[in-house]
């Protein structure tokens, strides 16, 4: 079917630094809003205050019998451990909530799920950047390291998740190669099936 897209993103709102993302991605059988705010300088220190609100609607009853709702709110810090180094610590608070349509066919992962569920989260990354160019990189190292700790919440099943992420230029003669390796994996703390909401595949051509 069809789908609108539609975005705003501005890195100096009223000429101060400060990042706005605006997002509102809708189509038949998904709708995702999405505001993003960075607050640079916090404090008068060299620290990004970051800001994020979201709501996603996902409609799964013609593959797997159920709808899912999800409402979402982080806030965070993000600071310079060295010139080359940057830390984001956030705090994520999730309500989702699961509507079977479907409760002969739907999964028993997913009826397990059925109604609102909250999830907190505790996420980390840390990003190590020496390429000469943001755009189009010639030489240099990007490392990527993101980690989030869900405790357990009404959900029953915390999980611990992580992400790392490599690239890596160099150039000989006229020509620019890359090395680009991806490793993700998430694990129950209860020693349980991870929740279908919190699964995930590295995707596209990783």
């Amino acid at each position: 079917g069809a789908s609108l897209i539609s975005g705003l993103k501005e890195k100096n709102i009223f000429g101060d630094g400060r990042n706005l993302d605006l997002t509102l991605n809708t189509s038949d059988n998904k709708n995702q809003y999405r505001f993003g705010i960075v607050e640079p300088y916090i404090f008068n220190k060299k620290i990004d205050l970051i800001y994020d609100l979201g709501f996603q609607e996902n409609d799964y009853a013609k593959s797997s019998s159920y709808k899912l709702e999800t409402f979402s709110s982080s806030i965070g810090l993000r600071y310079l451990l060295t010139d080359q180094i940057n830390h984001t610590i956030s705090f994520e608070y999730a309500l989702k909530d699961y509507t079977i349509t479907d409760a002969s066919t739907v999964s028993s992962n997913i009826n397990k799920q059925a109604g609102k569920n909250s999830e907190i989260s505790l996420n980390n990354s840390l990003v190590y950047n020496d390429l000469d160019s943001f755009v189009r990189p010639t030489e240099g190292d990007f490392i990527r390291y993101d980690n989030v700790l869900s405790p357990v919440t009404n959900d029953d099943n915390g999980y611990i998740k992580n992400i790392l992420t490599h690239k890596k230029y160099y150039k000989l003669k006229s020509n620019v190669f890359s090395i680009q390796n991806r490793i993700g994996n998430i694990f129950s703390l209860q020693n349980d099936e991870i929740p279908v909401s919190d699964k995930f595949s590295l995707g596209g051509r990783w």
